[in-house]
């Protein structure tokens, strides 16, 4: 049972990290691309994250970096297309 419960937090402690390296490669790409305020920003930030992760919570309970990046992906063109459209595949 505990090494289960192992297990199941170092998934979580993974899954976490990718989120946070996701948050910032956000925000670098908000830097970089278009020119918001801070608090706007962050708003944003947290609307994709929150929403995305509803998203994938219905896929798998610990999905891979390949589906997180393919929800982002799909979340953004439905719900942010003009946002999304400023990005080209090599960014």
């Amino acid at each position: 049972m505990v090494d289960r419960l192992t297990k199941i937090e170092n998934k979580i402690d993974t899954l976490s990290k990718e989120i946070q390296e996701f948050k910032s490669e956000l925000k670098t790409l908000l830097s970089d691309k278009i020119n918001l305020s801070s608090s706007v920003k962050e708003s944003f930030i947290a609307d994709v994250v929150k929403n995305v992760s509803k998203l994938l919570i219905k896929v798998s309970i610990y999905p891979t970096k390949d589906e997180c990046c393919g929800a982002v992906e799909g979340y953004l063109s439905l719900n942010h297309a003009s946002f999304f459209s400023n990005f080209t595949e090599d960014d």
